[in-house]
């Protein structure tokens, strides 16, 4: 990628950046919305968001525009992953109300073995 955008490793290392950033502030300030709105609705906005995000930012890399990348797999998809992450510990803390903690980090414990 470094190659393809004639830019340095730090430029491409700040897509990632960009969407952990995003994971963080849509699940802190999204998370009043995925409890009203319950886990199948955000569930729908968040693959819709991550899809999205892969598009957008496969059209910045084919159209070698830096900017799309960090728009679209950054921001669009950071927001996809945020509500698609506190969707399932909000809905794993319903139904554990005697152990939320437990359930928290059992659901943080998944997600960390998936990687």
């Amino acid at each position: 990628m470094v190659a393809s955008f004639d830019t340095s490793l730090t430029a491409i290392g700040w897509v990632f950046s960009i969407s952990i950033v995003m994971l963080g502030l849509s699940a802190a300030l999204l998370g009043t919305w995925v409890e009203r709105s319950g886990p199948r609705k955000a569930m729908l906005v968040a693959a819709l968001c991550w899809g999205t995000g892969f598009v957008v930012g496969s059209a910045g890399i084919a159209s070698g525009q830096l900017w799309l990348l960090y728009l679209g797999y950054g921001v669009i998809g950071g927001i996809g992953l945020g509500i698609g992450y506190i969707s399932p510990v909000s809905t794993l803390i319903k139904w554990f109300p005697d152990r939320p903690g437990l359930a928290t980090g059992m659901a943080i414990r998944a997600s960390a073995a998936a990687r």
